[in-house]
């Protein structure tokens, strides 16, 4: 019962920082670098939160006839599957391929967290039951306020590493040089002279390869993301049956 309650509070944390991460770097994606509102970016992610609320019950339909190990497995490995989709976001990410990658998490997230609790509070012993449902909770609070913290520190690191990569990259005949080269000459065509137009169009491209860097910072958050959920899915293999007595009592099955 011990493990099950220790391997259950790992798994849950690894969870909801897969949860709330995403819910915290997505919108801050959409809205600053492809433009929405925040009330777009809000309409953007309502579909799949419908979603995981329609699904709860399945899950818990699925962990009475299945039990719960097999249940949070499945929606573990589905978790981090969806996940590493979120690695391939770009700007181009159409409306319709986001939403698919949110729904499948939103499936995955509700065959998964109250399983979780479920199976962590499940052979707690009744005098025990209120202190353990409380440290639950409070770390499960404590988890989400480091998981974003985390998150969005990996994102503000990484992106002047991918910044200094993509300018290492320009050169005066790479796409980056050529883009220079047109921009400067449509500019002079304006009336600037050779000067400024190299300068402004130097601009113009610093903008866009912070642009591109910072999206690529987004991918390697949504990647950390992908490999803290993979420890949830390793913890998960080891979690002990859970059988129910015929007095009505959750006990382990060795």
């Amino acid at each position: 019962g011990d493990w099950n309650f220790t391997a259950g509070s790992l798994i849950s944390w690894t969870l909801q920082i897969g949860l709330f991460g995403v819910l915290f770097l997505l919108p801050i994606f959409l809205q600053g670098l492809r433009g929405l509102t925040p009330i777009q970016a809000g309409l953007w992610l309502l579909p799949s939160a419908l979603v995981t609320g329609m699904v709860l019950p399945i899950g818990g339909l699925l962990v009475d006839r299945f039990g719960a190990k097999p249940v949070i497995l499945s929606g573990a490995i589905a978790l981090t599957l969806t996940s590493y989709a979120l690695t391939n976001l770009t700007l181009s990410t159409t409306y319709l391929t986001l939403q698919l990658w949110l729904m499948g998490r939103s499936v995955a997230i509700a065959f998964t967290l109250q399983p979780v609790q479920v199976i962590a509070l499940s052979a707690v012993s009744p005098p025990q039951l209120p202190r353990a449902s409380a440290l639950f909770s409070v770390m499960r609070q404590v988890i989400v306020a480091f998981g974003t913290a985390l998150l969005s520190t990996h994102v503000q690191n990484r992106v002047p590493v991918h910044f200094t990569r993509l300018v290492e990259l320009a050169t005066p005949f790479s796409p980056a040089g050529e883009f220079v080269s047109q921009v400067a000459a449509q500019l002079q065509t304006q009336g600037l002279d050779q000067l400024h137009a190299q300068a402004e169009a130097l601009q113009l491209l610093g903008l866009q390869l912070q642009r591109e860097a910072t999206i690529f910072a987004y991918q390697d958050a949504f990647l950390l993301t992908t490999l803290i959920i993979c420890g949830g899915v390793i913890i998960a293999l080891f979690l002990k049956r859970v059988v129910v007595s015929e007095e009505g009592q959750a006990m382990i099955a060795e």
